[in-house]
């Protein structure tokens, strides 16, 4: 069996075209008669990542976007797009973010910004640039929680939950603890109200204890309500007071109906 090598041979023609090309050889050595051979050949049609140009009249070719340039769209387009500021790299159908960036597929060049603060976006930390979310987190702009259980870089399946204090993401066990002491400064809150509330009956109380001894004359208050004399008269003796005056007004009142 004899091989031959064709060198230096460039064939050009459209995209997605079939050609045939005849090879006329004359190997009299072996076979008197010429040895014809038809050869078929099918171009490829351009892919994602390369734009048509062309290159005559007649010729079209598919030119791949060099880096700092990318196509995504049908290859019919005539030009690459360049890089844009939010792409680390880019070269064919690649585009490569920063961190801080989020785009849905790896098949739209879309960008968005994300939210600094939860800082869920680092696209620059997979190298096939089609994850971009941190682990945790999924959805539009990578802020909401993955509540499915997942693996975690120690194979333990994990449930993440959004933060009581802000927008970021966080285990489980971490989430509940944080109720905890959401919990606990509740009760604090409560427990403080209580404590002012009871303050203020009894600063009411205080207030209507003066105003009554100040009506009875029994002490010379004539100032705003002070707890100066509160001190000469707790609660029991302020009722026993209150209780002697009601006697008293019922024996003037009995005495006034006799004399009459």
């Amino acid at each position: 069996m004899r091989c031959f090598q064709i060198t230096q041979l460039i064939i050009s023609s459209s995209p997605q075209v079939v050609k045939y090309i005849q090879i006329q050889s004359n190997l009299n050595k072996y076979n008197q008669n010429n040895i014809n051979t038809l050869v078929e050949i099918e171009f490829r049609p351009c892919q994602i990542g390369e734009v048509i140009l062309q290159q005559s009249s007649s010729i079209q070719i598919c030119q791949f976007c060099s880096d700092g340039t990318y196509s995504l769209m049908d290859p019919s387009q005539e030009i690459c797009k360049k890089c844009p500021d939010s792409a680390k790299k880019c070269i064919g159908n690649q585009i490569d973010l920063y961190n801080g960036y989020w785009r849905n597929n790896n098949q739209t060049d879309e960008i968005v910004q994300c939210d600094s603060i939860i800082g869920s976006c680092i696209a620059e930390n997979y190298q096939n640039g089609n994850k971009i979310c941190k682990q945790g987190y999924l959805g539009p702009l990578c802020e909401e929680c993955d509540m499915d259980y997942a693996q975690d870089s120690n194979n333990q399946s994990v449930r993440y939950v959004t933060s009581i204090y802000s927008k970021q993401c966080n285990q489980c066990s971490i989430s509940y603890l944080q109720y905890i002491f959401l919990l606990l400064q509740i009760c604090a809150v409560l427990a403080y109200l209580i404590y002012n509330s009871l303050k203020f009956i009894d600063n009411s109380l205080v207030i209507q204890t003066q105003q009554y001894l100040r009506n009875m004359k029994i002490l010379p208050i004539s100032k705003p309500p002070s707890s100066s004399y509160l001190h000469f008269f707790p609660l029991k003796q302020i009722q026993y007071l209150k209780f002697q005056d009601l006697q008293a007004r019922q024996l003037l009142s009995a005495q006034c109906v006799q004399f009459l």
